[in-house]
């Protein structure tokens, strides 16, 4: 049995860069030309640290988040596949969420996976995949219930392999002095066909991987700073960024994914999240 847990996030500070035709988001916030319309609505950010050998992961771990966001569009999900030791699609973004959400460190040496977050709140994996699967709904839900205080949204556009990402996110309510805001962009992808290691059978089996860990294409995993202080009710805040992505990803499965972060000191606190699929 697996404890469950609040957790205030401890920070990582690591660069990785990222890119991708144009699409506007046609998701929570719909916008036309050059109007920011940006909708009050609260999402719920889903990271499960993992990894293809891992064979709780594959039984009880990825099983148990896919029965809790099946059907919720609130639900924005991250499979954040180990970099060390390497899952079959390792990413320096996986490794990264698994050292805020502590279920691994930088380098590997050390992790314990699954672990399923919601936001701010994290536990690992159950036998009983409805049991862990009811324990997430009902944060999934308690979050998505909340007023929310800031939303983003996003535009993409790729030009070969460069990913254009422009980003305008608004705050309905006055922040906190003592935070500093930051958004963080990820990309992920959907719909690769690739092997996963069960516990219960004790061999690997042929699955579809979705919501895996690509890029980051801020400047730091925690993202990049919005405002220092206090923002205002009304503020709209644009940011601007780019990279490139694999040639071998199939761009049509590729996902941007947006965060908003509060940071104090070393804390690190969820505040919302919103994604355009390309």
């Amino acid at each position: 049995m697996k404890n469950v847990s609040k957790l205030i996030l401890s920070t990582v500070l690591v660069v990785s860069a990222f890119t991708s035709c144009k699409k506007e988001e046609d998701g929570n916030n719909n916008g036309g030309g050059n109007q920011v319309n940006v909708t009050q609505v609260q999402n719920a950010l889903i990271v499960e640290p993992t990894a293809t050998w891992c064979g709780p992961c594959g039984t009880y771990g990825r099983p148990a988040t896919e029965l809790a966001i099946d059907g919720n569009p609130k639900a924005v999900a991250i499979y954040a596949h180990l970099k060390a030791p390497a899952s079959d699609y390792p990413s320096q973004l996986g490794q990264d969420l698994a050292v805020i959400y502590g279920a691994a460190n930088a380098t590997g040496t050390s992790y314990s996976i699954p672990k399923i977050a919601v936001g701010n709140s994290i536990t690992g994996a159950y036998t009983d995949l409805n049991y862990t699967a009811n324990i997430l709904k009902g944060w999934i839900n308690t979050l998505t219930a909340k007023t929310s205080n800031a939303n983003t949204k996003i535009e993409a556009s790729i030009s070969g392999n460069t990913l254009n990402v422009k980003t305008n996110t608004k705050f309905f309510a006055d922040g906190q002095d003592s935070f500093t805001y930051k958004i963080a962009i990820y990309v992920t992808e959907d719909n690769i066909a690739g092997r996963q290691y069960m516990s219960a059978s004790g061999s690997y089996q042929n699955i579809t991987h979705n919501h895996v860990s690509r890029l980051c294409l801020s400047s730091t995993v925690v993202g990049d700073e919005l405002v220092s202080g206090k923002p205002s009710n009304g503020q709209v805040i644009s940011k601007d960024f780019s990279g490139s992505i694999d040639a071998a990803w199939k761009k049509e499965n590729l996902t941007v994914i947006a965060v908003i972060w509060r940071q104090k000191g070393n804390s690190l606190v969820f505040e919302n999240v919103d994604k355009i699929d390309l």
